[in-house]
C-alpha cells in the first residue's frame, strides 16, 4: 500500500506556482516541437512549425477543457469561477483529440499540407504526451480508481482513506505501450519492412487507445451508464471509428495501386 499525499505544486515562490500539470504540458510541447522539427521537411512544415504549434496549443487546451466541462456540467454550473482554471487539472482526452483534429484540418487546408501524414507523426508523440499526463493525474490525486485490496493499492488522502487501484498508472503504461508500438511500426515503415497507407498510424492509435481505454476504465471510479462509464462508451466509439478508418484507408490505397 502506498499513501499518496503528494502536492500538485512542485515549487511556490510568492504568487508564482509551478504545478505538475503545467510541467507536463510544457514538457509535452517541447518534445513535440523537437520531434516535428526533425521531420519538418517531409511534413511540409518548413517555416511553418512555430505557427502550427500555436494552433496545436490552443486546439488542445480549448478542446481538452471543453470536454472536461461537458463531463462535469452539474459541478461547474455551481462553480463558474473554476471554468477556466485549467491549471488545477481537469482536461479531457476526447475533447483534446477533437480540438487537435479540428485545428490540424484547418491548418492543413490553409497551407495545403497532407493532414494524414501529419496525423501519423502526431499520433506517436501524442501517446507519449498522454502517458506523462496520466502521471500528472496520479500526482494530483484525480481520476482515482475503484477500492481494492491488491497489495499495490494506493490511498489518495485528498480523496478519502480507501485503498484504490492506481488506475492513472495503468493508463500511463497503456499510453507508453501505444507510443512504443507506433514508434516501432513507423521505424519499420521508414525502412520499407512494412507497407502502410498514409493515416494508418493515426487509425491504429485511435483503435488501440479506444480498446485499451475501455479495458482500463473498468478500474476507474466513475458513475455507470447502462453498465459502463462515459470513458468506456467513448472508447468503444473511438475503437469503431479507428477500425472503420483503417479499412477505408487500405481499401482506397488498394484501389489506387
Amino acid at each position: 500500500m502506498f499513501v499518496n499525499n503528494l502536492s500538485p505544486t512542485i515549487v511556490k515562490i510568492g504568487f508564482l506556482q509551478i504545478r505538475w500539470y503545467g510541467l507536463v504540458y510544457a514538457l509535452g510541447f517541447l518534445i513535440t516541437y523537437l520531434y516535428l522539427k526533425k521531420h519538418e521537411q517531409e511534413l511540409g512544415l518548413k517555416n511553418k512549425l512555430e505557427i502550427f504549434l500555436l494552433y496545436l496549443f490552443f486546439g488542445l487546451l480549448i478542446g481538452a477543457r471543453a470536454g472536461h466541462l461537458l463531463y462535469n456540467i452539474p459541478y461547474y454550473s455551481k462553480h463558474l469561477t473554476q471554468v477556466f482554471a485549467f491549471w488545477l487539472g481537469g482536461m479531457s482526452f476526447y475533447g483534446a483529440l477533437a480540438g487537435v483534429v479540428i485545428v490540424g484540418l484547418l491548418f492543413c487546408k490553409k497551407h495545403n499540407l497532407d493532414f494524414l501524414l501529419l496525423a501519423d507523426k502526431l499520433s506517436i508523440i501524442a501517446a507519449l504526451f498522454l502517458g506523462f499526463g496520466r502521471i500528472a493525474n496520479f500526482l494530483n490525486s484525480e481520476l482515482v480508481g475503484l477500492p481494492t485490496s491488491k497489495p499495490w493499492c494506493v490511498v489518495f488522502v485528498k480523496v478519502d482513506n480507501l485503498c484504490r487501484h492506481p488506475v492513472q498508472i495503468y493508463e500511463a503504461l497503456k499510453n507508453f505501450f501505444i507510443f512504443s508500438t507506433l514508434l516501432v511500426i513507423d521505424g519499420l515503415k521508414l525502412k520499407g519492412k512494412v507497407k502502410l497507407a498514409k493515416g494508418a498510424l493515426f487509425a491504429l492509435f485511435l483503435t488501440m487507445y479506444g480498446l485499451l481505454r475501455f479495458l482500463t476504465n473498468f478500474y476507474r471510479d466513475e458513475p455507470l451508464h447502462y453498465g459502463l462509464n462515459t470513458g468506456q462508451w467513448l472508447g468503444i466509439a473511438l475503437f469503431i471509428i479507428g477500425i472503420a478508418f483503417w479499412v477505408k484507408l487500405h481499401a482506397r490505397a488498394k484501389n489506387n495501386s
